[in-house]
C-alpha cells in the first residue's frame, strides 16, 4: 500500500479499481497485468507498483475494498448484545444479506470469481487469500453478530455453524443459476425480499435446535 505520509487520493484508487473491473470483464485475470492496469486507471506504473507492490498485492486490496463496502452498511449491534432481539437482530442480518448479495450477483465480481478460479496456476496462493479477505471476512461479522444471542438463548449450533448456514441460505435459490448463466433472476426489490425470507427462515430453523 502505499507509504506512510504519501496521500492515497480516493478517486485514483476507483479509477485502479475500475480498471480491474472492466479489465478482468474484458480479458480475464490471466491477462490482466500491472502495466495494462496502470494504463486503463490512467496513472503511471511507478505509482501503482509503489502502492501495492505487485499484482497479487493489488487483486486482495481491491476484494478487501469491496468487501468492506459490502460490511461498511451493517447495522450497529446494541451496546448490551444480550437485551438484543430476535425482530432487531433478524432485520440487521436481511439488511447485511441483502448488501452481501447485491455484491456478489454483481457481473463484474462474477467474471473475476471465475477467473480466480481460472488462475490458480498463475496465481497458486491468491485463492486462499481471497477467500480470507472475502468470505471468511464475512463468515467472521456472521459469527459475531449470532454469537450473543445463540448464547442468550442456550441454542445448541455454534455461532460459526450459524453463519455458514445463513450464509448459504442467502445464496440458494438463485444464485447457482446466476454463476451458471450469468443471468440474474432477481431484480433488487426482489434480491431484498429474498434475503428477508432467507434470514426469517433461518430462525424458524435455529429456534427448533
Amino acid at each position: 500500500m502505499a507509504k506512510s505520509g504519501r496521500p492515497i487520493d480516493p478517486a485514483r484508487t476507483q479509477a485502479v479499481w475500475q480498471a480491474v473491473s472492466e479489465l478482468v470483464m474484458e480479458k480475464s485475470l490471466a491477462g490482466l497485468t500491472m502495466e495494462g492496469i496502470a494504463k486503463h486507471a490512467g496513472i503511471s506504473k511507478v505509482t501503482l507498483y509503489r502502492r501495492y507492490g505487485d499484482l497479487a498485492n493489488l487483486v486482495q486490496a481491491y476484494v478487501t475494498f469491496h468487501t468492506e463496502q459490502a460490511l461498511s452498511t451493517e447495522p450497529a449491534l446494541s451496546s448490551d448484545s444480550q437485551s438484543a432481539t430476535q425482530r432487531d437482530l433478524q432485520t440487521q442480518l436481511s439488511s447485511l444479506g441483502y448488501q452481501i448479495l447485491s455484491l456478489i450477483s454483481r457481473p463484474d465480481v462474477l467474471l473475476f470469481d471465475t477467473a480466480i478460479s481460472a488462475a490458480q496456476r498463475q496465481f497458486p496462493e491468491l485463492g486462499k487469500q481471497l477467500f480470507t479477505c472475502g468470505p471468511a471476512r464475512v463468515l467472521a461479522n456472521l459469527t459475531a453478530m449470532l454469537a450473543p444471542f445463540l448464547h442468550a438463548h442456550g441454542n445448541k449450533l455454534t455461532a460459526e455453524e450459524a453463519a455458514h448456514m445463513l450464509f448459504a441460505l442467502w445464496k440458494s435459490g438463485f444464485y447457482d443459476e446466476l454463476q451458471m448463466t450469468g443471468r440474474m433472476p432477481l431484480s433488487a426489490e426482489q434480491l431484498k425480499q429474498h434475503a428477508e425470507r432467507k434470514t426469517q427462515l433461518f430462525f424458524q430453523f435455529i429456534k427448533e435446535c
